[in-house]
């Protein structure tokens, strides 16, 4: 967001649009790094890297219609990514992580 400023220098003064375009690509870019969409690793890096590519797009191009076209396609993304429960998260995923996790502590035991 740091350097959003440079090509939307409108937010400084008066926040607005160009205010929510940089919040949605700071959101996409925050998804990217940190969510995940797939339990396929391949999947997952290449869902990435096109989300971080549409991302800084929404950041840093200067063309206002572009932006809002692929804000528009962020948004979603990241909404629907942030309500998809975790791969971890199925029945099998959670029995493995709460048989190793017992009292607030890791279990180091091999079975």
């Amino acid at each position: 967001m740091t350097f959003a400023i440079f090509t939307r220098s409108g937010i400084v003064v008066s926040p607005g649009a160009d205010t929510l375009i940089v919040a949605i690509g700071c959101c996409g870019m925050s998804y990217s790094i940190f969510g995940q969409f797939f339990s396929n690793r391949g999947l997952d890096i290449v869902r990435r890297a096109a989300f971080v590519f549409v991302s800084c797009t929404v950041l840093f191009h200067p063309n206002d219609n572009l932006c809002s076209d692929s804000g528009g396609i962020v948004l979603p993304a990241v909404i629907y990514g942030v309500a998809l429960p975790p791969a971890h998260c199925t029945a099998e995923g959670r029995s493995a992580v709460s048989t190793r996790w017992i009292d607030g502590r890791f279990n180091e035991t091999k079975e």
